[in-house]
């Protein structure tokens, strides 16, 4: 399209020779986004921009964030959009959509010009939205009016570990984590952590949190800087920084004196917004993790449980103890990993259960990778194909009926006890989100990968959705579903050793693939590690 020319309005397709292009660099600009921020940030602000994902829930639209893809995809009747950050076009219905400016990352947050917001909304819903609507809409996430266009800290959580205590700081900047300082200062009793340049959200609170290491945690305005100050049970110990993207975040470990180290342990793992009464102890360390060595593989239901039921008869329990027996033995075969099973035949395994022996898979703590295998029903006996998950808020329908029936296994928990169903909400997920949403990601893209490659069926993508099983392991996890057992055509398939056989093949590809990614992000030579 000329440069002289207006450029046309979120209503008009995109010129055919243009998307052409845009097609084959959409890779490169969903990653160099982040990397580029800044400049797509002031590329846009020549407009007044909205925050994308709190002007969708204000209007009941469904999103979900894709962030190995660097996509935002948003869903309302029978409409899909999908967009990818930094892209200056959108995928409305499958048709491609030029915007007037690109979608960028502002404050933290998903951003869209005001007036690409007003046309997209008012076509989504089907009715004429006002600009006056969008902004009102996107107030929600300006209650602070003061601290927009600062670094942000937006919230902060705890985990309690046997040997250190873990906060975890959410942040919100359009820089990546390693361009973030964070200053560490030790006196006496008291840990001063100082983030230059950054300001506290005012929903961010003191709180205590009274473990062997840790007494309280005060974050602080000081001038221009946002601290915490943390008051420790004695003198010393160490403060050891970690930062990582996807979604942007500070970790501080912060470890006791030798003398300190020798009480009792806390046997508890909590954060700042939950109780974990159902929480067994997860006693990870960052430095357990410098190798891939342990996969644990969940069959999903057994015994009593028995799963789905395909309209002949095949339950869903046999059909996934048979897959992860086969992909025990190819990982055990084809790789040096350590592989667990949280069932070896027809029993009943609780959730608790399940995530227990996941959390202490590797020489007493967490694996390295957890995948949950299950199959699919649906309603419609028409409905086919395979999916692979990671947990995250449900974001459309048939994710949500999906989560609903997995999750169902509590019924088999409860034991007439209504108080076991609360107590066994998902208490985990703001530990899954703030650590492992990105590598669960990652690996989920891949097992839809390899499944595509070895499965003739239809390919129903990468989902996100709350699954109970997920939300306890302190790992990177996915829950996949090879095929719909409620589907004739597929039930029979999902009897043959060969479909089975293939649905192996697929995850341990993909596993392999993950490892090898694992070990060469660490250094390790040849993606190999060594002992």
């Amino acid at each position: 399209m000329p440069r002289g020319r207006e450029r046309s309005s979120l209503l008009f397709p995109v010129n055919l020779k243009r998307l052409t292009v845009i097609l084959m660099l959409a890779s490169v600009a969903g990653i160099a986004c982040f990397v580029a921020g800044e400049s797509f940030a002031q590329a846009g602000t020549a407009r007044e921009n909205v925050v994308l994902p709190e002007v969708a829930r204000s209007f009941g639209v469904a999103t979900s964030w894709m962030p190995a893809d660097r996509k935002l995809s948003l869903a309302y009747g029978d409409h899909d959009v999908e967009i990818v950050i930094g892209t200056d076009y959108l995928m409305f219905d499958g048709k491609p959509l030029e915007l007037l400016a690109p979608v960028v990352v502002l404050d933290g947050a998903v951003s869209m010009s005001l007036p690409d917001a007003t046309t997209l909304f008012s076509r989504l819903l089907g009715r004429d939205i006002n600009p006056a609507e969008i902004l009102s809409a996107s107030s929600a996430s300006r209650q602070h009016s003061d601290i927009v266009g600062h670094d942000l800290i937006k919230s902060i959580r705890y985990i309690s570990y046997p040997d250190l205590t873990r906060l975890i700081i959410n942040i919100a900047a359009i820089r990546g984590s390693d361009a973030i300082e964070v200053n560490c200062v030790r006196s006496g009793g008291t840990l001063r952590v100082t983030f230059p340049g950054f300001r506290m959200l005012q929903s961010v609170a003191p709180f205590d949190i009274g473990d062997a290491i840790v007494r309280s945690v005060e974050p602080v305005q000081d001038g221009t800087d946002a601290t915490l100050v943390i008051r420790t049970v004695a003198e010393g110990g160490e403060c050891e920084v970690q930062k990582h993207d996807d979604p942007l975040r500070v970790v501080l470990d912060i470890r006791p004196t030798d003398s300190l180290a020798k009480r009792t342990p806390l046997t508890r793992s909590v954060s700042t917004s939950r109780s974990s009464e159902w929480t067994e102890p997860v006693p990870i360390l960052p430095d357990q993790r410098i190798s891939f060595t342990t996969v644990v593989i969940d069959a999903g239901h057994g015994g009593k449980d028995v799963g789905a039921r395909g309209r002949d008869g095949l339950l869903e329990k046999d059909v996934t103890l048979d897959i992860a027996l086969k992909l025990k033995e190819l990982l055990e075969r084809g790789t040096n990993v350590k592989v667990v099973l949280t069932r070896t035949d027809d029993q009943f395994v609780s959730l608790k259960e399940r995530t227990a022996i996941a959390n202490r898979a590797k020489n007493g703590s967490p694996a390295d990778l957890f995948i949950s295998i299950h199959t699919n029903s649906h309603a419609s006996t028409a409905v086919t194909g395979f999916e692979a998950y990671y947990i995250s808020d449900a974001v459309d329908p048939s994710a949500e009926a999906t989560a609903a029936m997995e999750n169902a296994v509590i019924a088999f928990e409860n034991e007439g006890n209504e108080a076991v169903e609360a107590r066994l909400t998902p208490i985990l997920w703001d530990l899954q989100f703030t650590e492992f949403i990105s590598e669960s990601s990652e690996m989920a893209f891949m097992v839809q990968r390899e499944m595509a490659e070895r499965l003739s069926t239809q390919d129903r993508g990468v989902r996100q959705a709350q699954f109970i099983v997920l939300a306890g392991v302190a790992m990177p996890s996915v829950l996949v579903e090879v095929g719909f057992i409620s589907n004739r055509i597929e039930e029979t398939r999902l009897k043959t050793d060969d479909f089975r056989g293939r649905a192996a093949e697929a995850l341990a590809a993909a596993v392999t693939d993950y490892k090898n990614r694992f070990e060469s992000r660490l250094g390790f030579s040849n993606g190999t590690s060594n002992p």
